[in-house]
């Protein structure tokens, strides 16, 4: 998990959080989608041992259509 610190002033925290106040119900929306798709992307992870049989990895199937 990444933390990122960002320097804001008390106003701008302040209206940051009253944001989030206004509008709960649409949080709670975003954060069942969120679950969905996190569950989804958990569900095709793979685990593999490599080669040298110390190694292990996991990874999503991926089509090479997804890969840039």
């Amino acid at each position: 998990m990444k933390i990122e610190y960002t320097d804001i002033t008390p106003t701008e925290f302040a209206a940051k959080m009253a944001a989030y106040g206004k509008n709960p119900e649409q949080l709670l929306v975003e954060s069942g989608e969120l679950e969905k798709e996190i569950k989804k992307q958990l569900a095709g992870l793979k685990h593999a041992q490599l080669e040298n049989e110390k190694t292990w990895c996991y990874f999503r199937n991926v089509s090479r259509e997804n890969v840039g």
